[in-house]
């Protein structure tokens, strides 16, 4: 304060509109950091909440689709179409596997950690009894493989499903999750930037006015001695 008591009023105000500057570029960067943490939230969890959604929704599907196929192929007499059915069948049960090893290998969070678990030794469970049912099917022993599918396949086929469903939930909710934290991220940052514009507004307003009071006082202080010397 000594300091800017011995500065004339131009230089006043430079110090004072550099300081509301500084203050300008402090909110600035205030702005840019909680933008990046925000979008790096936006990147990194959300895209990888996000995509194991898509996975558990597309084991979902592929069970769905590999069941059908086993239950429609299980009732043909026809080679040509057990054959087709026995190709959707496995590449149904293909994006199974694929979908599983990806959740295993993105480190999917601990939630649904033991389901992803459950799911790949159920789905071990069901690999020779589905590929049995297959085989007799292809050979139109169709009875048998009905009575096969009824007896092994269908309980386990029911647990797998109930099971995906769960993963498909869990991983909705870890989803609803990151969504509702980027949402409290930005608005805490919404909140930061008005209490920094306030506070710099405040300064700059503040400095301001001490001034345009410093130069007021000058001025009149100065016309003051000049009549009070004129009139000795």
């Amino acid at each position: 304060m000594k300091l800017l008591r011995h500065l004339s009023v131009a230089q006043q105000l430079v110090v004072g509109f550099g300081v509301a500057l500084l203050v300008l570029m402090a909110q600035s960067l205030m702005g840019f950091v909680n933008a990046g943490k925000t979008l790096q939230i936006v990147r990194g969890e959300a895209a990888q909440a996000m995509a194991h959604h898509a996975f558990s929704l597309d084991i979902q599907n592929a069970l769905k689709d590999e069941e059908l196929h086993l239950r429609r192929m299980s009732v043909q007499m026809d080679g040509r179409r057990i054959a087709d059915e026995a190709q959707g069948a496995r590449e149904a049960a293909e994006r199974v596997t694929k979908a599983l090893s990806q959740l295993a290998q993105s480190g999917n969070g601990a939630r649904s950690q033991p389901l992803v678990q459950e799911l790949s030794e159920l789905v071990l469970q069901a690999a020779p009894v589905k590929d049995e049912v297959i085989a007799l099917a292809t050979a139109l022993q169709t009875d048998q493989a009905n009575s096969l599918f009824d007896e092994k396949l269908d309980a386990l086929s029911q647990r797998r499903q109930s099971v995906a469903q769960a993963l498909a939930a869990a991983e909705k909710q870890i989803l609803d999750s990151t969504f509702a934290s980027i949402s409290a991220q930005a608005e805490r940052d919404r909140v930061m930037t008005v209490i920094l514009v306030l506070v710099g507004g405040q300064h700059c307003c503040c400095g301001g006015l001490a001034v345009v009071l410093k130069y007021h006082a000058s001025a009149h202080g100065g016309g003051a001695r000049g009549r009070f010397g004129s009139g000795r």
